[in-house]
């Protein structure tokens, strides 16, 4: 099978990259399917540089040896809005928060309140299923993250 040049420069990206984060392996790793034929401009090529980013947009750089995590997805509400939150994640579907002005499903309870009823460690224990309610676990599992869960109950907690 004949490879591009940019089928190469793509495999060297790789190798590159694996050999920087420690990630290689002996064998025959690397080597070339075509016997060795590897086109003249693939070895003289650089490396590709990755376009400018702002600095508030680089993510800390993953320890040496370890695997770099996607980033997970940002919610659209700002952090710190658990309002928004509340609205943007569609607890809306199942619940209401009334005292907010906030119509919502029948399926949950209105959650007005709900801060004097439980304190916040039960309400994030309870999202996260750790606990039950009436012998009812909440139908979702929260996954979102704990500066955002923290957020969402704060708010909670002040209806």
């Amino acid at each position: 099978m004949k490879r591009s040049r940019i089928d190469w420069f793509v495999a060297g990206a790789l190798m590159a990259a694996l050999t920087a984060t420690g990630c290689t392996s002996s064998g025959n790793a690397g080597a070339n399917p075509n016997g060795g034929t590897e086109p003249p401009a693939a070895k003289a090529a650089p490396a590709a540089r990755p376009a400018a980013q702002p600095a508030a947009a680089k993510a800390p750089a993953a320890p040496a040896g370890s695997v770099a995590k996607a980033p997970a997805a940002a919610p659209a509400a700002p952090a710190g809005d658990g309002k928004g939150l509340f609205l943007t994640l569609k607890c809306t579907v199942c619940h209401a928060v009334s005292g907010a002005g906030i119509t919502g499903g029948k399926k949950g309870p209105d959650l007005t309140g709900v801060g004097k009823r439980h304190p916040t460690d039960w309400m994030a224990a309870f999202l996260k299923k750790e606990i039950k309610n009436n012998d009812k676990a909440h139908p979702k599992l929260w996954s979102g993250s704990g500066t955002d869960l923290a957020a969402l109950l704060a708010w909670l907690a002040a209806q």
